[in-house]
């Protein structure tokens, strides 16, 4: 389903305006009156969603928060290097570093990992390991 997003209501804007009868458009705030030409509205529209798709297409610089998880992950690959499948919380007393985060700090990146294809996760008795994917 499409959402009714900002460019949307521009671009039925453009198309109300493109398709209206009206030569000019005016707008009246107190005692000025500002007169706009269909073709100065249009344009004026045309920018602003062209500033908004150069806004939500540049490039996004990862927040401190995912800078320092980054950190952490790679501490967990260390850890499981060349070991058996562990549990989070084996993961966990294997580092001084993540025995300092909180158990649902770690699982959650975890998680991040096996959803990013790093980590592959088994279950044994209702258990879940994790251990690096291979290749």
């Amino acid at each position: 389903m499409m959402k009714f997003t900002k460019k949307v209501a521009l671009e039925v804007a453009i198309n109300a305006i493109e398709n209206s009868a009206l030569p000019t458009w005016s707008f009246t705030e107190g005692a000025e009156t500002l007169s706009i030409s269909k073709a100065e509205a249009i344009e004026k529209l045309q920018k602003m969603i062209e500033q908004l798709d150069a806004k939500s297409n540049a490039p996004k610089k990862p927040t401190k928060v995912q800078e320092a998880n980054e950190g952490v992950k790679d501490i967990i690959k260390a850890v499981l290097e060349g070991q058996a499948p562990m549990t989070v919380s084996e993961i966990m007393t294997h580092s001084m570093e993540l025995s300092a985060l909180s158990n649902q700090k770690v699982a959650s990146l975890v998680r991040q990992m096996v959803e990013a294809g790093v980590l592959v996760r088994t279950e044994e008795k209702r258990k879940a390991y994790f251990a690096l994917a291979q290749g």
